[in-house]
């Protein structure tokens, strides 16, 4: 199935796209088109301009782009779309991440992405790569940013790169699909899918729910390194929730309860534990406390973003020069 077949299919994953391709899924699809016939248009024509629109649609067709993986296009789309001072969360998110996305060099093609339709994993294998990078997606099957996007920045490291999705929605405490039936199935799955790539070595990163992914994972996986971008680590908030979820649909998870699902009580439990960096937005008070659970544990250090109050901090660590650093030690490149 095509990219923009699917999209048009399973609706956007970034959560404020779907909330408006819910409310009006016609203009959805519309705009979903219009973004594909726009990036036809560039390619042909590189001084296309876009189409007038509302800051709204901005929002809808630049993401369609960045899903779609029309990156140069995305980025002619934002040079060429006034801002319009419209403050719909997400819009200068991504013009910003659009922009600053490292450009391709031809004569360094790293991995592209291939999609496995019968499991929520997608792969960008490096041959001869001695290390595996799973990249956990948070709620919004998303790095902050679409895949596609993000992985403008991964495909540049000496590994093979594996993005995870949660299709569960519950910390992927359920497992991922198409890798058994719950969270061990999972953690074994994975470590399958590292050796089949060649893999020696593994380090994982994840934003915002799939941080929680990351560091659990990460331990159980023997990771060498985990970064978490403001992913949580105690989610006893999140409990009621996760049971009634799990009891509705009938999913397999383990025991849910606080005493299990302390990352910090799992991480001290340990015998040997992966080096950890945790990075969140100092002025954001729940990740700031999430994320100080963790102080103390060996080998773990904490990287509040001065001036920062977004639980979204990637936009800031890019622009700062802090995302490149902090891949660079995620692969143990950093000296």
């Amino acid at each position: 199935m095509s990219p923009l077949a699917r999209i048009g299919r399973d609706g956007p994953r970034d959560i404020h796209a779907a909330h408006l391709a819910r409310a009006e899924p016609i203009g959805h699809l519309r705009l979903t088109l219009a973004a594909a016939q726009f990036a036809r248009r560039v390619a042909r024509r590189p001084d296309t301009m876009p189409e007038p629109c509302s800051g709204r649609d901005q929002f809808m067709m630049l993401n369609a782009l960045l899903e779609l993986g029309h990156i140069d296009a995305a980025r002619a789309f934002v040079d060429r779309t006034p801002e319009t001072g419209v403050t719909l969360a997400g819009l200068q998110s991504l013009r910003a991440l659009a922009l600053a996305a490292p450009r391709r060099d031809p004569d360094e093609p790293g991995p592209d992405v291939v999609e496995d339709p019968a499991r929520d994993v997608a792969v960008a294998a490096r041959a001869g790569a001695p290390l595996a990078v799973f990249v956990f997606t948070g709620a919004a099957r998303r790095f902050a940013a679409p895949v596609p996007l993000a992985h403008e920045w991964f495909r540049r490291l000496p590994a093979s790169i594996v993005y995870v999705r949660d299709a569960h929605d519950m910390f992927y405490l359920a497992g991922i699909r198409g890798l058994g039936s719950g969270y061990r199935a999972a953690v074994d799955g994975l470590a399958a899918l590292a050796a089949g790539l060649g893999a020696r070595r593994v380090a994982c990163i994840g934003n915002s729910a799939g941080g929680y992914g990351a560091l659990r994972f990460g331990l159980d996986l023997g990771a060498e390194r985990v970064a978490s971008l403001s992913g949580p680590t105690i989610i006893d908030d999140s409990l009621p929730r996760l049971r009634e979820r799990r009891r509705k649909e009938g999913l397999p998870a383990d025991a849910l309860d606080s005493e299990t699902l302390n990352l910090a009580d799992l991480y001290r439990a340990a015998a040997s534990r992966p080096s950890l960096r945790l990075l969140f937005g100092a002025g954001n008070e729940r990740d700031r406390t999430e994320a100080a659970s963790m102080a103390g544990l060996p080998d773990t250090l904490l990287m509040p973003l001065e001036g920062v109050s977004t639980h979204g901090i990637l936009p800031d660590l890019v622009a700062r020069g802090g995302f490149d650093s902090l891949l660079r030690w995620l692969t143990g490149a950093e000296a």
